[in-house]
């Protein structure tokens, strides 16, 4: 049997070889397009996936896109443009014929093309809405108007919706003429008269069932749902919470309106991952990527953290001056562990704030154990502040460097790190009371906060003991 690092090597093999053989890809479509050999490219086309055509057409120039989707069957060009990221996906809708936009449109997921209209500016959402069918237009409006980031926005109103008095052969036979119209027939909802949603059936479950057995007498009842208004990332973890593959949707009378799929929540996982790390750096999560985004943008979102720490830190000048006078004779002693007593506050804080974090997006804390995380974060803090200034101490005493205050450096130590730690784990808590999302105590923040504190702490100690 392989072992992980094996099979960490095969995985990277495997990436490697699937990445030569896109480029190999993109080289030949790319050889028939300038020979203009059309008739080739077609047929290769056809012969390879959707997700590798649109790794094709997101390295051609804007042109040769146009050229290549014309070649496309409707449906094949459906598939390739929702593989496409989402940027590319708004620069060909600027490109296509509006006879084109409008299929391509009306062809999506109504869930996948919220998502791709609610990135556009308000005027050309507008002429693009009129572009589509007025069954679809309606459908398009209803989930747009829903909260930006709500299950709203995210859900698809293509779902089975049943009777319960339905037998499970009537269901089944139901079930195969809507099939192609919705989103997924794995689970259906049960429905009474009014829309109330009242229950759930698996298609496994509809298939062992007896054929004349009514749905009502085996269906799950009350399955766990969400209105329309709340978060898509308390959907996520609801879905992950139950490890359910579809998530059903309710309006303010509990009326089935829609239904979440896996894929969606993966998407909302990602795109919530991307912000919060974006955030935990600093960052403005506003830049869309690296190397396509405009370099103004690029420069503008990672400059205004970066401007208001570093006005912060002008603080700690403030503070060498002031105390430089009162502790004169000791200054060069003390200077020494100044980088070493705030780079540990500061990656500390960070680590214990990246924690409670990542505990309040799972649902791992709650209301009722925060008093408990306090006392955890202080006792440990503590227990970190003691290993690691008696690790400085024990350096110092190695080294005979800082031996004049040597006492006050691991004083200092344990302090900062207790605070630190306890400063990263309540931070977070007050924002989330507050209603203001946790991922702004980022790391950066963190770091510049104990820089200021841990110097003045570090300070005062030599002050009252020198």
């Amino acid at each position: 049997m392989p072992n992980k690092k094996q099979m960490i090597y095969d995985n990277n093999n495997l990436i490697d070889k699937f990445e030569e053989i896109i480029q190999g890809q993109i080289f030949y479509a790319k050889s028939l397009i300038a020979k203009r050999s059309w008739n080739q490219l077609e047929k290769f086309l056809y012969s390879i996936d959707a997700h590798e055509v649109a790794s094709i057409v997101e390295d051609l120039h804007a042109t040769d896109k146009i050229l290549v989707f014309r070649l496309l069957s409707e449906q094949v060009a459906t598939d390739v443009f929702m593989n496409l990221d989402s940027e590319e996906q708004e620069k060909l809708l600027f490109t296509f014929t509006d006879l084109e936009a409008g299929s391509i449109l009306a062809a999506i997921d109504p869930d996948d093309r919220t998502r791709l209209l609610g990135d556009l500016p308000p005027t050309v959402v507008t002429k693009l809405l009129k572009l589509l069918p007025m069954n679809e237009r309606k459908i398009a409006n209803t989930l747009l108007n829903y909260p930006e980031d709500s299950a709203g926005r995210i859900m698809t109103p293509e779902f089975v919706a049943l009777s319960p008095e339905l037998s499970a052969l009537e269901a089944l036979t139901l079930i195969k003429t809507q099939s192609a119209q919705k989103e997924t027939i794995y689970t259906s909802y049960i429905v009474n008269k009014e829309g109330v949603l009242i229950g759930s059936v698996t298609l496994e479950e509809l298939i062992l069932a007896p054929d004349k057995k009514r749905l009502k007498d085996f269906m799950k009842e009350n399955p766990v749902s969400s209105s329309t208004h709340t978060d898509q990332e308390e959907i996520a973890n609801q879905m992950n919470y139950y490890d359910l593959m579809v998530f059903p949707i309710t309006d303010t009378r509990h009326r089935l309106v829609g239904i979440v799929t896996y894929d969606d929540v993966i998407d909302i996982l990602q795109d919530e991952a991307t912000e919060d790390f974006h955030r935990f750096t600093g960052i403005n999560p506003n830049e869309v990527s690296y190397l396509s985004g405009s370099l103004f943008s690029l420069i503008a979102n990672r400059s205004g953290w970066v401007l208001v720490l570093l006005l912060l830190a002008g603080f700690s000048q403030d503070l060498i001056i002031r105390y430089g006078d009162l502790l004169e004779g000791s200054w060069i002693d003390l200077s020494l562990f100044f980088t070493v007593l705030v780079g540990v506050g500061g990656n500390v804080g960070s680590q214990s704030s990246i924690l409670v974090i990542r505990g309040l997006a799972t649902g791992e804390i709650v209301h009722n154990n925060i008093f408990r995380l306090i006392v955890r974060a202080l006792i440990s803090g503590l227990a970190m502040g003691l290993l690691l200034g008696a690790v400085l101490l024990l350096r110092i005493k190695i080294f005979q460097t800082g031996t004049d205050v040597q006492w006050i450096a691991a004083i200092a130590m344990v302090l900062i790190v207790t605070t630190a730690n306890l400063l990263g784990a309540v931070l977070p808590l007050i924002l989330k009371h507050f209603k203001v999302d946790p991922a702004i105590v980022s790391a950066p923040l963190i770091s510049t906060l104990m820089d200021i504190g841990g110097l003045i702490a570090y300070l005062e100690i030599a002050r009252h003991m020198l």
